[in-house]
């Protein structure tokens, strides 16, 4: 399934050095994802690092709610980095190395029965993300009728970080996506 539509993503050559391995955990993922969630996939993106020998997919599955629900995978044939899985209503994976998302994340040195261990890890954090994105998703619903004006706003921020719920940097960001939400609301 997932090899290929990475076939069609990807380049002759980026095919060739993806190989059979990679696409054993993607499918593995998928297959996982696909049997917990029962969802539809909305996207799925691949991308190759160090001439091939790393990959870093992001699979994004429709859900109910403002928010799909993604999930992050990294691995290599050179063994530079380990089997990874994140998930979260938002994944990044980034082949600078970083890697995160919201609700679970599995790291697994390569061995004989990487794929073995990861399947059973994947299945568990994928469970847990649909509960937590489930769980977001509905606290969404709740929250979006309740209107409040811009100053109204920057005061519910200001509290938040105040009281340690969010940090500065968090803060900032809440801030200047809040003041964009206006702009293009006028």
């Amino acid at each position: 399934a997932s090899g290929e539509r990475l076939s069609a993503q990807l380049g002759l050559a980026e095919r060739v050095l993806a190989g059979p391995r990679m696409r054993k955990l993607l499918d593995l993922v998928e297959d996982v994802a696909d049997g917990v969630l029962g969802l539809p996939l909305r996207s799925d993106e691949y991308g190759l690092n160090r001439a091939g020998n790393q990959l870093f997919a992001a699979f994004t599955y429709e859900s109910e709610g403002e928010s799909g629900l993604s999930i992050g995978v990294r691995a290599s044939h050179d063994k530079s980095l380990p089997v990874g899985v994140v998930a979260g209503s938002r994944v990044f994976v980034c082949d600078n190395l970083a890697f995160c998302g919201e609700s679970f994340k599995v790291v697994r040195r390569h061995t004989k029965n990487v794929l073995n261990d990861v399947k059973s890890r994947v299945a568990e954090g994928i469970s847990e993300a649909a509960v937590a994105h489930d769980i977001i998703n509905d606290a969404w619903g709740q929250m979006k009728p309740i209107e409040m004006d811009l100053d109204e706003g920057y005061a519910l921020i200001g509290q938040a970080l105040g009281h340690n719920v969010v940090k500065s940097q968090q803060a900032t960001r809440t801030m200047r996506s809040w003041r964009n939400e206006f702009e293009v609301g006028d």
